[in-house]
């Protein structure tokens, strides 16, 4: 691998262990998000923008470390294609192995769609 892929395994770990945190907190308190407005999501007008702030509010903190994790696996894209992105889901899993087939779960949904990569 090379360092920026290195550097992306430990970013992807990083974020994975604080995503764990959140979930685990999140299924121990009932802190319901404020109420946002309905949307017609099939409305052409409703931009990506809108759809993005939506999903964060409705989860601050867990949509901002998906989104993340979606970034850095579209840069792996760039940077290695197939290959990088394999790599990195199994060294990102063997970080930790007692959350390694949770991790890759998490990765393997959040790539979706990133080059030919399907969940």
């Amino acid at each position: 691998m090379t360092k920026e892929i290195d550097g992306i395994v430990w970013a992807l770990d990083r974020l994975l262990s604080a995503y764990r945190v959140e979930l685990d907190r999140q299924a121990m308190t009932r802190d319901l998000p404020p109420e946002m407005p309905e949307f017609d999501w099939s409305d052409p007008k409703v931009t990506k923008a809108q759809t993005i702030a939506h999903s964060l509010v409705e989860d601050p903190v867990g949509r901002a470390m998906t989104l993340a994790i979606e970034s850095l696996g579209r840069r792996l894209f760039e940077a290695g294609g197939m290959k990088a992105m394999h790599d990195a889901l199994i060294a990102v899993g063997d970080m930790n192995p007692d959350q390694e087939s949770w991790r890759e779960g998490v990765l393997d949904r959040r790539w979706s769609g990133i080059g030919s990569w399907m969940a």
